[in-house]
């Protein structure tokens, strides 16, 4: 807080009054100016940090993408083997069980120093070009959650199916390998039913790769120096 002094001697003249003004008005020009340097300093050191961190972050993400990835690939290869194992009905042996879902994405992607910038108010300081290339990454991440979310339910889908003829403890959203179910004990509809909730699984998971691709070419564009929103969206697969 800014404290000014009065006179510790009554103003005997005009000259002396107009003495005093000049002196708290000059007081106050410099306490304020100090005030505001500092705030100006300040300000600067919380934009640095915000864009290192911003920039640690998108270089931890780009790190585990190449892990997911084939992680996904792994999954997606097991889970055609499944889809075979149905077509041939039992002219194929049970193959090992599954890979578990969470083992395929143990690194979601990351932006919490923009979302901490955005509940403290410092996410001001930066440009607005800025501002709206990282709202695009968030966007993006918003979507991956999403794509996540699906994934798993579909899992949940194909548990549950396969709980009716296996009985298990274990489940994939939560790192379960389940048993391979008998495919000669089905009958034809089980099989198709079966086909769809594979099929489905596979469905989601080639979406959420391509949203994987997309978030982390994205962020590499960004940290590369990309400062345009409207070469950011030129990134996009379509």
């Amino acid at each position: 807080m800014l404290d000014v002094h009065p006179a510790h001697h009554a103003a005997n003249t005009w000259r002396d009054f107009f003495i005093h003004i000049a002196t708290i008005v000059v007081g106050l020009l410099i306490a304020v100016g100090i005030e505001q340097t500092v705030e100006y300093f300040h300000h600067r050191h919380q934009l640095r940090e915000l864009r290192e961190q911003m920039h640690d972050v998108l270089e931890k993400n780009r790190d585990s993408t190449p892990h997911n990835m084939e992680m996904a690939a792994r999954l997606r290869a097991s889970l055609q083997s499944i889809q075979a194992r149905i077509a041939a009905g039992s002219a194929q042996p049970a193959p090992a069980p599954t890979i578990p879902a969470v083992d395929l994405f143990p690194r979601v992607p990351s932006i919490a120093p923009y979302e901490a910038a955005k509940e403290n108010g410092t996410v001001a300081l930066l440009t607005s070009e800025e501002i709206r290339i990282y709202n695009r990454l968030a966007l993006q991440r918003d979507f991956l959650l999403l794509d996540v979310r699906d994934l798993n339910e579909s899992f949940r889908d194909l548990d549950s199916f396969e709980e009716r003829f296996a009985d298990s403890a274990a489940n994939r959203v939560f790192a379960g390998a389940r048993p391979n179910l008998d495919i000669a004990k089905l009958s034809s509809t089980q099989r198709e039913q079966y086909a769809i909730l594979v099929a489905n699984v596979i469905k989601r998971l080639d979406i959420l790769r391509e949203r994987i691709d997309l978030f982390d070419r994205e962020g590499r564009a960004v940290l590369n120096g990309l400062r345009d929103e409207s070469e950011l969206l030129s990134t996009s697969p379509r």
